[in-house]
């Protein structure tokens, strides 16, 4: 996730936040049974920032 925010020259802080979101994501999901979805990060980065 991180390497394609850099790639896409999304400011570092924010590459960092949605690539920690997509790992706390991911550490939910057991093997690689399923990918991380746009929908679920944007719903957790929003929580997140309305906190």
């Amino acid at each position: 996730m991180a390497s394609l925010c850099t790639r896409v020259q999304v400011p570092l802080e924010m590459a960092s936040f949605l690539a920690n979101i997509a790992g706390a994501l991911a550490a939910n999901i057991l093997g690689n049974s399923q990918a991380v979805e746009k929908v679920k990060l944007l719903k957790y980065a929003s929580t997140l920032l309305n906190y």
